[in-house]
């Protein structure tokens, strides 16, 4: 009786092969939903293979820093092979990144959570705003991915990437695993209390002997309220001018965006021997105000920035000139 040759088995895919389309895939799918993403030739990836002995998972993300936006962003793609955290085998996973060292709460962001996965995608772009180059040398940026619970998260664990090589404003990927948490937190988050940022766009404009001041907006501020915001505004004051300015207020941020322009008038021979004053509050009901900083404009001040801001407006009239400048516990006396 002849014998039925059995069925050829297909051959199984190969590992290599499916985890490499499955990559290509996500990167495709990432690319497309990246802003003002630095070229492909600019991409360099620290990425390697899913990695098959993570015992806390893995994290992929992107980050790129954008100079002429002052932007840092990070892309928060996917994680997978995450341990299951909740009594159903799975977890409620979110992703929190903070810039050390720095303790205001603007330096610490999250992505939404999702619910009841070991593999999320949360293809979402994280920006920290009011970045200069200069800010990221010596500093680093921590990812922790956690499980959230009904009262507070439990963490599932870390990566940490410095981010001096981005002030150049490359663009890298990477997919890693996650690390147990390490026991140095007072020591990372220790240093100066950071008061954040001023954006000023001022253009002088020599016809009508005019100062046109535009507080643009600021970036990571002190938090002053129980809810972890503030609702900031700004005064702005010249020297021998009893008049002020004031910005509205914006509610519950910390880079609150204001986009307010002020007419000053202001004769050029007179600059050399004033100051401009801004003074950024945190505005309360019923009790008295918080403040948050201040930036004063001079030819004599100490902060180079500001100086340096004052003198390219009536160096270049007519032209607008814009800065960051650092917010001080206090207003500049002149030299």
């Amino acid at each position: 009786m002849p014998v039925t040759p059995p069925a050829t088995a297909q051959a199984p895919p190969e590992p290599q092969k499916e985890d490499a389309a499955r990559k290509a895939s996500v990167d495709t799918k990432s690319e497309s939903t990246l802003t003002k993403a630095p070229s492909q030739e600019a991409l360099q990836s620290h990425s390697s293979p899913v990695p098959h002995d993570a015992p806390l998972g893995w994290l992929e993300f992107a980050i790129w820093f954008e100079p002429n936006a002052n932007r840092l962003m990070v892309h928060i793609v996917r994680a997978g092979q995450l341990p299951p955290m909740d009594m159903n085998g799975l977890a409620d996973p979110y992703v929190k990144i903070h810039l050390l060292p720095g303790h205001a709460k603007s330096w610490k962001l999250r992505t939404r959570t999702i619910y009841a996965t070991l593999s999320p995608e949360w293809d979402q772009i994280l920006p920290y705003v009011g970045m200069a180059p200069s800010d990221l040398i010596h500093r680093t940026l921590r990812l922790r991915v956690y499980d959230e619970d009904r009262i507070g998260a439990e963490l599932v664990g870390e990566c940490r990437i410095a981010l001096d090589r981005f002030a150049a404003g490359r663009k890298e990927t990477f997919l890693v695993p996650l690390q147990k948490a390490k026991e140095d937190e007072a020591a990372q988050e220790m240093g100066s209390p950071d008061r954040g940022k001023m954006r000023l766009r001022l253009v002088y404009h020599s016809s009508r002997q005019m100062l046109t001041v535009t507080v643009v907006s600021c970036a990571h501020l002190l938090p002053m309220d129980t809810n972890g915001f503030s609702d900031p505004f700004v005064k702005v004051q010249l020297s021998g001018d009893k008049r002020k300015w004031k910005t509205t207020v914006r509610k519950r941020t910390l880079n609150p965006e204001f986009n307010e322009e002020f007419h000053i008038p202001l004769a050029a021979t007179e600059h050399a021997r004033r100051r401009l004053c801004f003074e950024i509050w945190d505005h309360d009901v019923g009790k008295k105000n918080d403040y948050l900083g201040a930036v004063t404009l001079s030819a004599t001040v100490k902060c180079p920035l500001a100086r340096q801001l004052w003198s390219e407006v009536f160096s270049h009239k007519d032209k607008a000139q814009e800065k960051w400048l650092p917010l001080q516990d206090q207003l500049e006396p002149s030299l």
